[in-house]
């Protein structure tokens, strides 16, 4: 009977053994699966700021670009408008100050 006692009780340490050992193994794994996650979220924040920033500087690119589309627009049509005004001021000049000889 003392030979099936101490079987039992070597039985019992031998599966907490076993319990306990499974425990570690399970914490490793959770610790290593959450570092592995945390790895990958902080990995991919990286690239989405990478994203970001080139869509950024892309619409900075054509937003320059527009601009400067709009400024030589801009440009042709003061220099047709001052070219337009040279043209005709010695014409409205003359019509002006010939109505206010005039009298009109």
């Amino acid at each position: 009977m003392e030979n099936f006692v101490d079987r039992i009780l070597e039985t019992d340490r031998r599966a907490r053994a076993l319990l306990d050992e499974a425990q570690s193994e399970k914490k490793r794994l959770l610790r290593e699966a959450r570092e592995r996650a945390e790895a990958d979220v902080r990995r991919r924040d990286e690239q989405a700021k990478a994203g970001c920033a080139a869509v950024n500087e892309e619409f900075a690119r054509r937003e320059a670009e527009a601009a400067e589309a709009a400024d030589r627009d801009y440009l042709r049509c003061k220099r047709a408008l001052d070219a337009a005004f040279e043209e005709h001021r010695k014409a409205w000049l003359a019509e002006i100050t010939g109505a206010l000889r005039k009298g009109e």
